[in-house]
């Protein structure tokens, strides 16, 4: 089952850390958990910032999370730390399976998540440049 980034950071934030008696959580589920608390307290606070990246040929613009305070670091190390083996276990559909590196795997969650999340409550946004420069043309009026 596939979620959309927004519907996966609700499930798992609203999701108990604690599971009903005679249920046991996995340590995957938990890390992944507490990785989605940590991005939600980041976009609570508004530590996310405006980037552009390279995609090919084309430039793509990205909500950024941003830990740059002590206690946001030392949660992103702790769950750098955290992270079970299991949760490096991914792969893309019909692709090969190749490792994933801690650091990229747990950059990629959040910065997806708050991504996501910023332009689902931002809505859809209507482009301010002129029809003529959209359409290619020179934008000089007569």
């Amino acid at each position: 089952m596939a979620l959309t980034a927004p519907a996966a950071l609700s499930a798992l934030v609203t999701r108990p850390t604690a599971a009903a008696p005679g249920v046991t959580l996995g340590a995957d589920l938990r890390f992944w958990i507490a990785a989605a608390r940590f991005a939600l307290e980041l976009l609570a606070r508004q530590r996310y910032i405006p980037t552009l990246e390279e995609a090919g040929k084309t430039v793509v613009a990205r909500w950024q999370p941003t830990w740059v305070d002590a206690d946001e670091q030392a949660r992103f190390q702790w769950l750098l730390n955290a992270m079970p083996p299991a949760c490096r276990s991914l792969r893309r559909t019909n692709a090969a399976w190749r490792p994933i590196g801690l650091l990229t795997l747990l950059t990629a969650a959040p910065t997806t998540w708050v991504d996501q999340q910023v332009r689902a409550w931002a809505g859809p946004v209507q482009p301010r440049c002129p029809a003529a420069w959209r359409a290619g043309r020179s934008a000089v009026v007569d």
